[in-house]
């Protein structure tokens, strides 16, 4: 999620647990995740050996009765292995390479705040150190999140 002007209006600074609720656009974007494109691989590669499978048990069963009704046969397992296929490029639309991001983030309220730990103080958001320092501050910020959230001392 961007860290966009609306979050300066929060008065505090949140924490782990604190419960927020906003208003944002979701915008779609691509991805390229070598977990995914294996899911996908791995979905084709096993309708291929199923739809081959299917051949070799149709031409076995074809040899083995001197391919007795064979145009039949042979369209009823063409039409088996289309099917399968079909499947699979199916399943394979439902891991889509896109992921989502929130955008324009606005309305943005607290709902609940944690009591903090013990040696915690909640800081304000600095708009104006975020104008000079830009990712530096975000950085900053997320780096005294990680450490609250580990248990970890915070400056």
């Amino acid at each position: 999620m961007k860290f966009t002007k609306p979050w300066f209006e929060v008065p505090n600074e949140l924490i782990k647990g604190d419960e927020i609720f906003f208003s944002a656009e979701v915008e779609q974007y691509k991805i390229n995740r070598p977990d995914v494109l294996k899911q996908r691989d791995r979905i084709w590669n096993d309708a291929k050996k199923k739809a081959d499978q299917i051949y070799k048990r149709w031409s076995k069963y074809t040899d083995e009765h001197k391919r007795k009704n064979f145009q039949l046969s042979l369209t009823k397992m063409k039409q088996k292995q289309h099917d399968i296929l079909e499947q699979a490029k199916e399943d394979q639309k439902k891991l889509e390479l896109v992921d989502y991001g929130l955008n324009k983030i606005k309305k943005i309220n607290i709902s609940k705040l944690v009591k903090p730990r013990h040696h915690f103080e909640r800081g304000q958001y600095n708009y104006e150190q975020y104008k000079r320092q830009g990712y530096k501050y975000s950085a900053w910020l997320a780096a005294r999140s990680i450490k609250y959230s580990q248990g970890e001392s915070v400056e």
